[in-house]
């Protein structure tokens, strides 16, 4: 009998369903509207898959690439397509004219985002609400018509073995009240104008000048204390400064130690010491902090806060909500899918990499 609390997750690579079980329970949620790829590295006594990767259909659609895309070094790759207009068009449901050509468009780009020849039909399988299939089966007939309903995912050994090891899925709504709502507050505030065309002219904040010295009290009083009464402007300041990476860095290190925001020095030792000799949080400080994070994200102007939910996705990751965490980075990387913190975080939640005050992997 196959011992489901300990040694590596049991994923079957010979069925479909154990794969896509794997992904959803990996990710915390069930993907929608994306792309996702897994390195199959085929060793000489057994076939391992690589860190997962997930792209955004509206990524793909713009013809861009984001780092991750592809799948490396791996010999073959595992694609799994999310999106129901693609689903329908290969189950042959009848659709729309502009439907039927945007899902052969998305067909094409997943083809491209894929690493040439380690595309292979026979190993890429799409997903729509209820069902999933094969894009191309190995095995005629292995596929009906409608699909394969989505409820074969959950009796599998890979879900199974995840639950067992407290892995959960999230549910729509709570990944609706996650993130932050898709418009931001207009905030007429000359203060934010400032970041603003710096931001857009430059990319970047000035490195020196007394905006730092001013946000950085700000991130400092916000830390130590309630913020319900603050407004939309200073919301918005709070987001838009952690375009600084020194100053994003110690906030990073507030939150998840509970000490006091240290000033910008340009010395990361403080830092580093978080990452190796962490001690475990304080959970109900960290929670109060993460709401803050939440209400800061609100009032970032879409376009820039890439920084504000890697920021946030950190602290749930070290929170060992890992979930919460990869659903976070995913809207962090449509907003910048070069942002390095998100890529970073997304390699260390890939390769199950728990918290270091954990000394333990997530799986």
């Amino acid at each position: 009998m196959t011992d489901l609390t300990s040694g590596p997750i049991p994923v079957d690579l010979g069925r479909p369903q154990e794969l896509l079980a794997y992904v959803s329970y990996r990710l915390g949620y069930h993907p929608s509207n994306c792309l996702v790829t897994l390195p199959l590295h085929e060793a000489p006594e057994e076939a391992v898959l690589g860190s997962l990767t997930r792209v955004p259909c509206s990524v793909l659609r713009a013809g861009r690439r984001p780092p991750g895309a592809g799948v490396g070094a791996g010999r073959r790759a595992v694609a799994i397509i999310y999106h129901g207009e693609l689903f329908d068009l290969l189950a042959g449901a009848h659709q729309e004219p502009a439907a039927h050509r945007s899902a052969k468009e998305l067909l094409a780009a997943v083809a491209s985002a894929v690493d040439g020849k380690l595309f292979d039909p026979t190993w890429t399988f799409v997903v729509g609400p209820e069902a999933w299939r094969c894009l191309a089966c190995h095995a005629p007939g292995h596929c009906p018509p409608a699909g394969h309903p989505r409820a074969t995912l959950e009796a599998t050994t890979v879900a199974a073995a995840m639950v067992v090891r407290g892995f959960t899925l999230l549910t729509a709504g709570q990944q609706r009240r996650l993130l932050p709502p898709p418009t931001a507050p207009q905030v007429a505030d000359p203060r934010v104008e400032a970041l603003l065309e710096a931001l857009t002219r430059r990319g970047r904040l000035p490195r020196a000048g007394p905006w730092r010295t001013v946000e950085e009290r700000r991130w400092r009083a916000a830390l130590a204390g309630p913020a319900h009464g603050w407004g939309d402007a200073q919301r918005a300041l709070l987001g838009l400064s952690l375009h600084d990476v020194d100053l994003r860095d110690n906030v990073i290190y507030a939150v998840s130690t509970g000490r006091r925001l240290p000033p910008v020095t340009g010395d990361p030792s403080h830092f580093n010491a978080m990452l190796t000799r962490a001690a475990a949080p304080d959970l109900p400080h960290l929670s109060a902090k993460l709401g803050l994070l939440a209400t800061v994200a609100a009032a970032c102007p879409i376009a820039f806060r890439a920084p504000i939910l890697s920021v946030l996705a950190w602290g749930h990751w070290w929170a060992r909500q890992y979930p919460q965490a990869n659903i976070l980075l995913d809207a962090a990387r449509e907003h910048d899918p070069d942002y390095s913190l998100a890529r970073i975080l997304s390699q260390l939640l890939s390769n199950a990499m728990a918290p270091p005050w954990r000394r333990a992997p997530m799986l």
